[in-house]
């Protein structure tokens, strides 16, 4: 159960740290940037480690964790572009 929700942890990070870093792209925060790709790195690679010997369940906590962390960044960062 642990590699599960780590794996689902992981993945709204990671995905949420893509959606944030696209949108430093776009509004030109570029002092963002450099640490949010090292943030971007260490997910990835825990993903990748652990997607080797993954089943449908991991995949699906996953799938979770990516549309939750690419929402969750949506909307921080629309908060706090006001």
């Amino acid at each position: 159960m642990q590699v599960y929700l780590l794996g689902f942890g992981a993945s709204v990070c990671l995905v949420g740290m893509k959606s944030w870093q696209q949108m430093n792209v776009q509004y030109e925060k570029l002092w963002w940037i450099p640490p949010t790709s090292y943030f971007l790195a260490a997910f990835e690679i825990y993903l990748w480690s652990k997607a080797s010997s993954s089943n449908l369940l991991f995949w699906f906590s996953v799938g979770t964790g990516a549309w939750v962390g690419s929402l969750g960044a949506v909307l921080v960062h629309k908060r706090l572009r006001k």
